[in-house]
């Protein structure tokens, strides 16, 4: 059921680094843009019982390597229960008074400009990258010179008639295939190639935030934990369960995956 506000943020929060800070980014909503929900993508539930506003959705990390992929398990929650699920990572502060009347178009709304792929490959020293987006390309039956990198730290997504479903369920195809080829994708340059294959056209007037939104300010990404020998095994192991769960389904469409 679509709820009387007719958009929600919605945010990817694995490990305790990254519960941790997607708390303050929560009290941030709660202060700049209060009474809209967030929904929550956690394998550390209980972190945010007590917050205010916040629906958890129990999730554990799908992607082989990282999770950032693993984004639209958050916007398919919000699409389930809003017409409009506004993603917006972790790491990330908002810095002012959200704006009430923002303008979301059906489909993907991106937070500006976005860069064409094909120029982002061919700056790319990453040829394996560019080989295996061309092939997928094919397989896709999509014009990669047509095709957007959209920006991602935060986005927003509107109900379409159904082709949000398709989005999300091309940006898991597209994520699996690339990481089964043994390449590590961005999720803008997957989602571009969803939003594509959905026949979608980013557009939005998302510019106004960029200014309000600060991705990563405390440099989140470069603390890291020391890593025990427990810890890596640990790592490793959900590596090889991960890998062995995505190859065995791959399996069911060996033309489309190996071929």
């Amino acid at each position: 059921m679509v709820k009387e506000k007719k958009f929600c943020f919605c945010i990817l929060a694995l490990g305790k680094i990254f519960c941790d800070s997607a708390s303050l980014l929560i009290q941030d909503i709660n202060k700049y843009a209060p009474s809209f929900e967030v929904i929550v993508c956690t394998n550390r539930p209980a972190h945010f019982k007590k917050m205010e506003n916040v629906i958890t959705i129990k999730h554990n990390q799908k992607g082989l390597w990282h999770p950032c992929n693993d984004k639209r398990f958050a916007v398919l929650e919000a699409l389930k229960r809003y017409e409009t699920a506004f993603y917006i990572d972790a790491d990330t502060r908002i810095k002012g008074e959200f704006p009430k009347n923002l303008k979301f178009y059906p489909g993907f709304n991106p937070k500006g400009s976005s860069k064409n792929l094909i120029k982002i490959l061919s700056e790319s020293s990453n040829q394996h990258s560019t080989r295996l987006a061309k092939k997928l390309g094919v397989k896709l039956g999509i014009n990669l010179n047509q095709t957007h990198f959209l920006n991602d730290y935060f986005f927003a997504v509107r109900r379409d008639n159904g082709k949000e479903l398709g989005f999300i369920r091309w940006w898991g195809i597209i994520s699996s295939y690339l990481e089964l080829h043994k390449f590590k994708p961005g999720d803008g340059f997957v989602m571009g190639l969803a939003a594509q294959k959905i026949g979608w056209d980013p557009k939005g007037d998302l510019d106004i935030l960029k200014k309000l939104i600060i991705n990563n300010p405390e440099g989140l990404g470069r603390k890291r934990s020391v890593e025990t020998s427990y810890l890596k095994f640990k790592r490793k192991l959900g590596y090889s369960y991960r890998r062995a769960k995505a190859t065995i389904s791959a399996l069911r469409n060996f033309d489309f995956y190996y071929r």
